[in-house]
C-alpha cells in the first residue's frame, strides 16, 4: 500500500509539473505573439502615410519612421515598395537620383549573389524608401519581383488585400547568420474600388514592407524564454515545404518538427499573417520537473 501510495503521489506531482510547464510555455508564447502583432501594427499605420500624401519624400518617410523604430528595435527595416511598370522604369530611376539617391537603379541578385541590373519584366517592385537607411543600404533598389519567394507573398497580399508573409529567406542586407522574413501590406489608390481581385490588381500603388530577422525577434523576447533555456527550443514554419521549415535556431540540424520525435515536446502555434508557425519546447533529460523548478 505504501508503494502504491508513493507512485500515486509521484504521478500527481508529475501531472502538476506538466500542467505548470504547459501554462508557462503558453504564457511566454503569448508574449511573443503580442510583440509580433504590435510590430505588424506599425506596418499598417505606415500605409496611411501614402494614402494621406500624394507625394512622400525620403525626408517625410524618415521623419515618420524614426520614432516607430525607436520603440520597435526588433524591426530590421520598414520600406516603401512602389509598383513601377516597364515603361516607367527609366523615369523612375532618374527621379530617384534627383531625390538624392546617386546612382540608383533597379537591381536583382544573380545565383552567385552578385548585384546586376534588373532584367526586363512587365513591372517592378523595388525597395525605394527604407529606414534605417545605412544598415539596409544593400537592399536599396532590389526588385522584390525578381525573387520567387518574395514574389509569391507579394502577389498574395496584392490579391487578398491583406498582409502576407514570406517563408524564411536570407535578407539581401544580412551580415550575420540568421533567417529573416518579410511582411507585405498592400496600398491601393485612395478611393479606388478594391472589392475584387481584378480591381485590387488594377489599383495597386505598392506595398509597405516590414523586414524582420528571426533571431532578433526571439532575442527581443529572451527575457520570457531565458528560464527555459534548458529546454530544446525550436521555431518552425509549418506552412513551408519539408526541409525548409526550421526558423530558429538556424544552427540546429533539425529541419522539420517531425524530426524531433519526442512525445514530451510541447507545441504552441503562432498565426503569422496566415502562416502557421510552431514554437516547440522539449524538456531536457531532467524532465518537465527540472524545467518547472527553474521557471
Amino acid at each position: 500500500m505504501s508503494l502504491a501510495g508513493y507512485f500515486i503521489v509521484l504521478d500527481q506531482e508529475h501531472a502538476a509539473s506538466k500542467a505548470h510547464f504547459e501554462h508557462a510555455i503558453h504564457k511566454h508564447v503569448a508574449i511573443l505573439d503580442q510583440g509580433l502583432n504590435i510590430s505588424f501594427s506599425a506596418l499598417r499605420s505606415l500605409g496611411g502615410l501614402f494614402l494621406a500624401k500624394e507625394k512622400v519624400s525620403p525626408l517625410d518617410f524618415k521623419r515618420f519612421i524614426e520614432p516607430v523604430l525607436d520603440i520597435h528595435p526588433e524591426i530590421q527595416a520598414l520600406e516603401w515598395i512602389p509598383r513601377i511598370k516597364a515603361p516607367e522604369r527609366a523615369a523612375f530611376e532618374a527621379m530617384a537620383r534627383k531625390e538624392g539617391f546617386a546612382g540608383f537603379q533597379i537591381t536583382e541578385r544573380t545565383e552567385q549573389g552578385m548585384v546586376s541590373a534588373g532584367t526586363d519584366r512587365e513591372e517592378y517592385f523595388p525597395v525605394y524608401l527604407v529606414e534605417p537607411y545605412e544598415k539596409n543600404r544593400a537592399a536599396h533598389g532590389f526588385d522584390l519581383a525578381s525573387s520567387p519567394t518574395r514574389l509569391k507573398a507579394l502577389e498574395m497580399a496584392r490579391d487578398t488585400g491583406k498582409m502576407a508573409a514570406t517563408e524564411r529567406i536570407t535578407l539581401v542586407q544580412e551580415t550575420g547568420d540568421q533567417y529573416g522574413f518579410l511582411i507585405f501590406q498592400p496600398v491601393y489608390r485612395a478611393g479606388a474600388p478594391v472589392d475584387s481581385v481584378e480591381s485590387r490588381r488594377a489599383n495597386l500603388m505598392g506595398f509597405t514592407l516590414g523586414v524582420f530577422r528571426i533571431d532578433n525577434i526571439i532575442n527581443n523576447a529572451i527575457g520570457s524564454f531565458s528560464k527555459l533555456e534548458q529546454s530544446s527550443f525550436h521555431v518552425f514554419d509549418h506552412s513551408a515545404p519539408a526541409g525548409k521549415q526550421l526558423l530558429y535556431p538556424k544552427s540546429s540540424p533539425i529541419e522539420n518538427r517531425g524530426d524531433l520525435g519526442d512525445s514530451n515536446c510541447l507545441d504552441d502555434r503562432l498565426d503569422i499573417t496566415g502562416r502557421d508557425w510552431l514554437v516547440t519546447f522539449c524538456p531536457p533529460a531532467g524532465g518537465v520537473g527540472y524545467v518547472v523548478s527553474h521557471i
